[in-house]
């Protein structure tokens, strides 16, 4: 890809072309994102899920448990978490996929990155099914 030439009316100056809001929209998603999860986990308990129903009157809230009662950490969690992020690792250089390369910065070369995310996803749907309808299903 070629960057794209300085407008006449910048003054000679090639100024950034931002996607996602640039620094402002990642610093908002990489901290809205956490709490995200924790109001999710908050609001969605055995009692059902924060939702919308006409039946009851609009916004349904489930009741919230007590603080001290929430699990904030569990490490069976947390390993399935890092299955899932090596399985994706693994499925990275064993997939299949064309070379895409991005954009590339100010003295720096464009990188080559794999697109499998679909070949990904196939394979890695099933394998969850399968872990959790059999083996895990056992435990």
């Amino acid at each position: 890809m070629t960057k794209p030439s300085p407008s006449p009316s910048s003054g000679g100056k090639h100024h950034p072309e931002y996607e996602f809001g640039g620094p402002v929209g990642a610093t908002f998603v990489t901290l809205t994102l956490p709490l995200v999860v924790y109001a999710l986990h908050l609001l969605c308990n055995e009692h059902g899920c924060l939702g919308f129903s006409l039946a009851q009157g609009g916004l349904v809230i489930p009741p919230i448990p007590e603080l001290s009662s929430i699990v904030w950490w569990r490490n069976d969690a947390f390993l399935v978490f890092l299955g899932w992020f090596a399985l994706h690792v693994v499925l990275l250089y064993v997939l299949p996929g064309q070379i895409a390369y991005g954009v590339a910065s100010e003295g720096h070369a464009a990188l080559p990155y794999k697109i499998n995310g679909i070949n990904a996803r196939t394979q890695a749907i099933p394998l969850v099914v399968i872990y959790r309808d059999g083996i895990g299903a056992i435990s």
